[in-house]
């Protein structure tokens, strides 16, 4: 700013809240260096010692809120920088977290499964002993007419069975 002097005009009116100002030349030449994170400072001539004069103390006020900017911007960036790996940290747990819950998960239904085959094989196995048990207990002629059920129920057995799937590799259910 160069040597203005603000001063209030008034209105011509009742309004105040439109009241505005005007600057008037001094002639004293006025430097004022405004900071991000501080106060102005106001370096101006006086009948003691001309601005020209304070030159050295104007650069050494700017360079000091130079450097003051430059480490707020490193502590900024190093926020940043922590707040980042803490992110990253945080997220690479819950992703962790998440793998063990899919595992967890998984082994679970492959229990399930396992146990489904032995129950299914159980249950073909119990059914193969109950046919030869009922052919067994029949004699000649009672066991031509249980043909048709024994081989029915043969086939429900072998159905069952998880046997044949599991050692060809594929697995119903």
């Amino acid at each position: 700013r160069i040597g203005l002097q603000e001063q209030e005009q008034k209105p011509s009116g009742a309004d105040t809240a439109s009241e505005s100002f005007s600057s008037i030349p001094t002639g004293k030449l006025r430097l004022v260096i405004e900071a991000w994170r501080s106060s102005p400072t106001e370096f101006c001539d006086t009948d003691e010692l001309k601005l020209e004069d304070q030159l050295n103390t104007v650069f050494i006020k700017i360079y000091r809120a130079v450097i003051r900017e430059r480490e707020a911007n490193r502590r900024h960036n190093e926020r940043l920088r922590q707040s980042e790996l803490e992110d990253q940290k945080r997220r690479a747990e819950e992703e962790r977290i998440l793998l063990e819950k899919r595992r967890i998960e998984a082994d679970e239904l492959r229990r399930k499964s396992l146990e489904d085959e032995a129950s299914r094989w159980q249950r073909a196995t119990e059914i193969r002993q109950y046919v030869a048990h009922i052919l067994r207990r029949c004699n000649q002629a009672e066991a031509a007419e249980l043909g048709d059920w024994s081989h029915w129920a043969s086939q429900v057995a072998s159905d069952l069975d998880p046997t044949n799937e599991r050692c060809s590799g594929v697995v119903k259910r």
